[in-house]
């Protein structure tokens, strides 16, 4: 689903929008206000007009991580990944696919897939989750 093999480097600032201006993503040390982020992205015409909205709160080289709202049914995912990721529910519950079993996950659980392999997120319930992304080697990409 995501060829990052053409990526350049990440962004350090967001672009912005009509609804949301743009702000820095990279810092030394990152502090995020998770309620504040989650009141304002639930919010937005994307939210409010359609199944999910999501919001990089803090990216970098190795890292990035993003608050994600979904209703039920919305899915993300990926066929092939060299990521390690993390994914931690704040509100619903998701449905995590993998190549091994399915697994439901609930607010306030975490789960990690450390392999690479393909994945699958569906919403169960309205969700608000916490993506992290490890970013896989980029040297390799080129």
């Amino acid at each position: 689903m995501n060829d990052r093999s053409d990526r350049t480097e990440p962004r350090t600032t967001t672009s912005g929008s009509d609804t949301r201006p743009s702000r820095t993503l990279e810092r030394a040390l990152g502090v995020v206000d998770l309620e504040a982020e989650a009141a304002s992205l639930l919010e937005e015409r994307e939210w409010t007009e359609g199944d999910r909205n999501t919001r990089t709160l803090l990216t970098g080289d190795r890292m990035r991580v993003a608050l994600m709202a979904l209703r039920p049914d919305a899915s993300i995912g990926d066929e092939s990944t060299d990521d390690t990721l993390t994914i931690q529910v704040l509100r619903g519950r998701v449905r995590v696919e993998t190549e091994m079993d399915p697994r439901d996950v609930t607010a306030g659980e975490l789960v990690s897939l450390e392999r690479p392999q393909g994945w699958d997120v569906r919403a169960i319930d309205e969700t608000l989750l916490v993506l992290t992304t490890a970013l896989g080697d980029r040297r390799s990409a080129g």
